[in-house]
């Protein structure tokens, strides 16, 4: 949004905290229906529209974007997100993944490790909806 000059509307679909424990991607409740985030772009702010936990760990996203104007088919994206305070990988090189994984480096309590999780993609399913 820092290099945007139009007010432009995000929708979440889903968000998941990967769950090393059970190798599974965790729901996580996203608002419901279009946020619109809007202002003249300034240096140094950041428009935050969705914060994941601060707990050491892996978040995942999907959204879509459009600008309010536009008729055009929105945008879809999504990001792996790793959270805590040790999130580089100091051990090893990634493992080849398998079929329906990603390698990258694990956050946990300690330094992160590489590995393979199940691709968020494939494995996460959308909670409900917070309030706004």
């Amino acid at each position: 949004m820092l290099k945007r000059d139009r007010p432009i509307q995000v929708t979440f679909h889903r968000a998941c905290r990967y769950d090393p424990p059970a190798n599974r991607w965790v729901p996580l409740p996203t608002p419901g229906g279009a946020l619109e985030i809007a202002g003249p772009p300034r240096m140094n702010v950041t428009r935050v529209a969705y914060r994941f936990p601060e707990d050491p760990g892996l978040y995942w996203a999907e959204w879509s974007e459009r600008s309010p104007d536009d008729r055009e088919a929105p945008q879809t994206f999504a990001v792996v997100v790793p959270g805590g305070s040790a999130v580089r990988c100091d051990e090893g090189d990634l493992p080849e993944p398998g079929p329906g994984e990603i390698a990258l480096c694990v956050p946990r309590h300690g330094p992160a490790l590489p590995g393979t999780v199940p691709d968020p993609a494939q494995g996460c399913s959308a909670a409900p909806a917070i309030a706004r």
